[in-house]
């Protein structure tokens, strides 16, 4: 009897060899295959699932949120030599997307993209296991309070299963690990025949090398067809953002409340005074400004650097507030034009009450732009700490009781008298740009209204999508950023209708 054949991907750490193991009852598979970013690297494991034989590619996608061009080469090799094995072999009978317990990391759809659109172009279909749930009871409500997040970003899974697949558990957990096995096994027979023979056909891999190339490089895709998710959620849409110019630019948004030292961040990245400090500080930052660096790292890329004010505290300063609504409107707007938004910057100053924050957190990450785009977090004045991380292991349990919970996070001080922590600071917040910014940038879908639309709304017919829009940014500022029901509604008004 032939194998069939499954192809195992995500991100590295995640638990694909694990998951393996688990199948095959003993240690079989070695940890990942290759630590480095896309190389598309495999290996093939035989194992037995109820006595049929199987052949199970645990592959090397995405890893991090960037990826290494100068790897073109060796991704493009490893993937035609897996799809010729894969010919030979009777072709491919499911993928398994796997990915570990907790937020959904920047590179999910990015994974996603490279294996189910790109590679299989979507004939082979795609399920979901997630790991790392032993402690979850019952380990299914995980999917359950994340499923929006799978239909936002338009992942198309056919089926899932939310499993622990450490071997070396507490005896405690032995019952969940036994029942996991048998929980993947019945998720691959349910779906291991639905395939149609496919195996790429003429073009294939000049199809494959041109999506790769523009991956690897950083430059959007554009999505064949708009996903169907996008008529059901009008508030945010998700599209791969459209290529404005020849230059190939990373956008980081860097938001904050006044006085967190948000222009003194920028001058520590840029390494040279670009952003006002000083007395007048509120009347820059009332509005945004954009900083560009044409060349922050080797590679070329420029980063464009917005620096916008945060919304803390709005009830003691309405008309300043909606003022600060309005300019953010317009720079999420400008934004969206100019490619999409690759990190989220929060600036923070210490000492600040963890309530405040999650505000302008909720706002941000959340409401705006629906946990789509990667954050991070800087902590500032920090130059009395004598090891300055110390800070954040003392206050990290605090953030995350508020729900405040960041890909990554720099303890700095932007003093330029202390000479050895300023450097330090420096090294650290860039390579958490570096790091952590997105490959593709993530347009929101906050359009400027057109004169017309603005016409009928004022004589009483506006459009109902634009209503629909409206009054779901109302209600998520009102569950989510807790405002009151009149200050929520202008601020919706604003979102929605702010034109240039």
């Amino acid at each position: 009897m032939s194998s069939k054949n499954i192809v195992i991907f995500g991100e590295s750490g995640v638990g694909k060899s694990s998951i393996i193991n688990l199948l095959a009852g003993n240690q079989v598979a070695r940890t990942s295959p290759d630590t480095k970013h896309c190389t598309l690297r495999y290996q093939a494991y035989d194992i037995h699932i109820r006595d049929v034989p199987y052949r199970i590619y645990d592959t090397a996608g995405v890893d991090g949120n960037r990826m290494d061009p100068s790897g073109f080469l060796d991704a493009v090799t490893n993937a035609d030599k897996l799809m010729k094995e894969l010919r030979d072999n009777g072709g491919v009978h499911l993928l398994l997307y796997c990915i570990k317990a907790g937020r959904i990391p920047p590179t999910f759809v990015t994974n996603y993209r490279l294996f189910y659109e790109f590679f299989f172009e979507e004939k082979i279909p795609v399920v979901l296991i997630v790991t790392h749930l032993e402690r979850e009871d019952p380990m299914d409500h995980w999917y359950t309070r994340n499923k929006e997040s799978f239909d936002r970003h338009a992942v198309k899974c056919v089926d899932h299963a939310c499993i622990t697949a450490a071997a070396n558990l507490d005896p405690k957990y032995k019952q969940k690990y036994e029942a996991s096995r048998r929980e993947v096994k019945d998720l691959i027979t349910r779906h291991e025949d639905t395939v149609v023979d496919w195996n790429g056909g003429d073009g294939w891999l000049a199809r494959f090398i041109g999506k790769l190339k523009d991956l690897l490089t950083g430059r959007p895709i554009a999505s064949p067809r708009p996903p169907p998710i996008t008529r059901q959620l009008p508030i945010i849409h998700i599209t791969m953002a459209k290529k404005k110019s020849s230059i190939r630019a990373k956008n980081i948004v860097i938001f904050g409340a006044m006085g967190a030292g948000k222009s003194s961040l920028i001058n520590l990245i840029a390494d040279k005074n670009i952003a006002q400090t000083g007395s007048n500080l509120k009347r820059c930052t009332l509005t945004w400004t954009k900083y560009v660096l044409p060349k922050l790292f080797d590679d070329e890329m420029q980063h464009n650097i917005f620096d916008t004010m945060g919304i803390e505290n709005p009830e003691l300063e309405p008309e300043e507030y909606h003022r600060s609504i309005k300019n953010a409107s317009r720079l999420l707007r400008e934004l969206d034009a100019c490619g999409g938004t690759n990190l989220l910057v929060y600036c923070v100053q210490k000492g600040r009450d963890s309530g405040a924050l999650r505000s302008n957190y909720q706002l941000f990450h959340e409401v705006l732009y629906r946990r789509r785009v990667p954050i991070v977090m800087v902590v500032t004045c920090l130059e009395d700490e004598t090891v300055m991380e110390e800070w954040w292991t003392r206050n990290c349990a605090s953030l995350e009781a508020s729900q405040i919970v960041v890909e990554g996070h720099a303890c700095v001080t932007t003093l330029k008298n202390e000479d050895e922590k300023y450097k330090a600071s420096r090294e650290v917040v860039r390579e958490l740009i570096r790091k952590y910014a997105a490959v593709t940038p993530v347009s929101g879908g906050w359009k400027h209204e057109k004169i017309g639309s603005a016409f009928m709304r004022w004589i009483g017919y506006p459009d109902p999508e634009d209503k629909k829009l409206q009054k779901k940014l109302q209600t998520d500022l009102e569950d989510q950023c807790g405002m009151k029901t009149p200050l929520a509604l202008r601020v919706a008004k604003t979102f929605t209708y702010t034109s240039r």
